[in-house]
């Protein structure tokens, strides 16, 4: 294994900061020119989250909104909660769920809080964690592109929603210290409820300068942009069929409307034929008020007259009722034949769009014949730097790696990845020898021992040395091209030592800053 000719590229460019950068930069007509940067920690971590405990968060949320099916705040305010902001007596604008991460929300990623979102969705509104995952993105980017704008899309929400935001911390910060207690995350609602396609409005979180920030990704986006395309012909091929379902019901409401119509005219007419005999034995009575039995027949048929009265004006609220489902069903058959087609345009635009750029991609990676890489600094306090890739032909610099807290500028080739020191300390961050996949310039994987913050890599005869925390001691490491710990020294060394392979063996100082020199197979201590 040798080291990798680009540690000597290094650019120095002051960046003052310690996380990843997943960009999505545009010029965004209506909310004003701005980089869109996501800024998550990527290094190494003390404790591990799984991604199920990460998308526990947001379904445990989901559940408590499902089961209570009615507006409130749900969840712990300091750690993660939910406003579900909704009014079913105003019918303009949109409701909202605000996702709110209190205090002591410990999210630090983009990817993990795109996880939380997720699994709220797949809990809250019976989404496929696929569909649930895609609305995720465009849900924190559509935040992120109005995070300080709220006046700009005020007008979209009901007052409901907009009673509980704070201009201050609506949206999404872009850089992840910022969102511990400092973030309101709105999903806009459409109203159409649990198991809906359509129940989040993607025609609002997928707008122009949404997708503008979308597609200035490498790979512009591509992936997610077809997956929101896909899930807005599925959401047209929905209402669809609730217009086709909706006209059925039309039609029969119809039917019963015209039958109810012959049976308004028959009460109407019998009504009529018992007032007339109701007159005509009361006007007998009167001329005969002796006449018990005349009487009698005037009561009778007064009661008659009254119960077909009732009858007829029963059977005309009947006929009201039906008129009205009619009229109702025929309407949302219009309205979910509209929502159907705008869904169904959309999508062909979007598609239309998404092949523009493909082929643009297509042309690009044609250019990309001859590449190199390099190491840009991140931090040039702390000399900490990120991996970049570069056009070796240009010098442009094509794509840098999210991993930006890479330590000592040392990373090695080998076959199972890159192989460096990497992390902060502060947190759950910290100092590990990682594995970089040289494609995706992401972390694969990390070693189980914490590394000093300082410490020298080398290498000799394909191991790995460096100095690792044995407990509350520094001592010597060696690991093999997989991160496995095959031997450590039982000598305490100092936490700077040079380590230095020479061919006695691998060369260091102990605490004391005496030299040592270990067996480069066992780490023992020649004396």
């Amino acid at each position: 294994m040798k080291k990798l000719s680009f540690i000597a590229l290094i650019f120095i460019i002051s960046v003052s900061s310690s996380f990843s950068f997943e960009v999505y930069k545009s010029e965004l007509e209506s909310a004003g020119t701005q980089e869109i940067q996501f800024k998550s920690y990527t290094g190494p971590v003390t404790v591990y989250n799984t991604m199920e405990q990460i998308i526990a968060i947001g379904s445990n949320l989901g559940h408590l909104v499902s089961n209570s099916n009615s507006a409130g705040a749900f969840g712990n305010p300091d750690k993660y909660s939910i406003i579900h902001a909704t009014d079913e007596t105003t019918k303009t604008g949109l409701d909202a769920d605000i996702l709110v991460l209190g205090k002591n929300a410990a999210v630090d990623h983009i990817r993990n809080l795109r996880a939380i979102i997720s699994g709220y969705l797949v809990a809250a509104y019976d989404y496929t964690k696929a569909d649930a995952d895609t609305l995720a993105t465009f849900i924190t980017v559509y935040n992120a592109v109005y995070r300080g704008n709220l006046s700009q899309i005020s007008g979209k929400y009901k007052s409901v929603v907009l009673e509980q935001l704070s201009p201050a911390i609506a949206g999404l910060s872009t850089d992840y210290e910022e969102w511990a207690g400092k973030s309101q995350i709105i999903i806009p609602l459409t109203g159409r409820g649990q198991g809906s396609l359509s129940a989040v409005d993607t025609t609002v979180i997928s707008d122009k300068n949404v997708v503008e920030s979308i597609k200035e990704t490498d790979d512009k986006g591509i992936d997610v942009r077809e997956d929101m395309s896909d899930l807005k012909n599925r959401e047209a091929e929905e209402a669809s069929e609730n217009a086709k379902e909706a006209a059925r019901s039309a039609a029969e409401a119809q039917k019963e409307v015209q039958e109810v119509k012959k049976e308004v005219e028959e009460t109407k007419k019998a009504a009529e034929e018992a007032k007339e005999q109701a007159e005509e034995a009361q006007k007998e009575a009167d001329e005969n008020p002796d006449d018990e039995e005349a009487q009698q027949k005037a009561l009778d048929a007064a009661i008659e007259a009254q119960k077909r009265q009732e009858e007829a004006e029963k059977k005309q609220k009947e006929l009201e009722e039906a008129q009205k489902r009619a009229e109702e069903e025929k309407q949302k058959a219009a309205e979910e034949q509209v929502f159907s087609d705008k869904k169904k345009e959309e999508a062909q635009k979007d598609t239309k769009e998404i092949e523009k750029d493909k082929k643009k991609i297509e042309t690009e990676e044609d250019k990309l014949v001859n590449v190199a890489y390099g190491l840009k600094i991140s931090d040039k306090t702390k000399l900490l730097s990120s991996l970049v890739l570069i056009d070796s032909q240009t010098g442009e610099e094509l794509k840098v790696s999210p991993v930006n807290v890479i330590r000592g500028r040392n990373i090695f080739e080998t076959d199972s990845g890159l192989l460096t020191i990497a992390g902060k300390t502060g947190g759950n961050a910290s100092i590990r020898l990682v594995l970089i996949d040289p494609l995706t310039l992401e972390i694969t994987k990390q070693s189980n021992e914490p590394v000093y913050e300082n410490a020298v890599l080398s290498t000799w005869n394909e191991y790995y040395y460096t100095v690792i925390q044995d407990n509350k001691k520094w001592v010597i490491g060696k690991y093999n091209k997989d991160l496995q710990l095959v031997a450590k020294s039982s000598v305490t060394v100092l936490d700077a030592t040079p380590v230095y392979p020479s061919a006695g063996g691998i060369c260091v100082v102990d605490e004391k800053n005496n030299i040592c020199l270990l067996k480069a197979e066992t780490l023992e201590q020649i004396k």
